[in-house]
């Protein structure tokens, strides 16, 4: 399972930083003529830019911390984030002036919940269940919470 979620995490995150290039690096002009880019028309080039900074931050954040063991609290929070930006493009997208020029693109919302929902589970359930539920630590072996006073 370990190796699915690595694998569905290395696309998503190829696909957002490409997305994401593409918007910052290429002029808005360019973009509106591309097959479904007419969208970018509606929102302006800062936005774009924006948007594609965006997309970059959160590819990156879906595999270096959880690669390097740093903060992993922030690959669930980076694939929300992809996942809104993703819910939002599809806003646009179904916008009823786009429904006749829409292109299919594919559904990496539902990859992004995926990868983001089952790291972060056992965070949750320690919170809520302090004195029984311990912690993953990343030996594999469980480590009880300190309570210090």
């Amino acid at each position: 399972m370990n190796i699915a979620l690595w694998i569905i995490a290395g696309y998503l995150a190829a696909a957002f930083l490409v997305a994401g290039a593409s918007k910052l690096f290429i002029p808005k002009q360019k973009l509106a003529k591309a097959p479904g880019g007419g969208w970018v028309n509606d929102f302006s080039a800062g936005f774009v830019k924006a948007l594609g900074a965006v997309e970059i931050m959160g590819a990156v954040g879906l595999i270096l911390p959880a690669a390097l063991g740093i903060g992993p609290v922030l690959v669930p929070l980076a694939a929300v984030g992809l996942g809104t930006i993703m819910i939002g493009a599809a806003i646009v997208t179904v916008a009823p002036s786009r429904v006749q020029a829409r292109a299919r693109e594919p559904d990496l919302s539902r990859l992004g919940r995926l990868r983001g929902v089952r790291p972060l589970r056992p965070m949750v359930l320690q919170v809520i269940l302090p004195d029984v539920m311990p912690l993953p630590c990343s030996s594999g072996a469980a480590v009880r919470p300190r309570h210090d006073k």
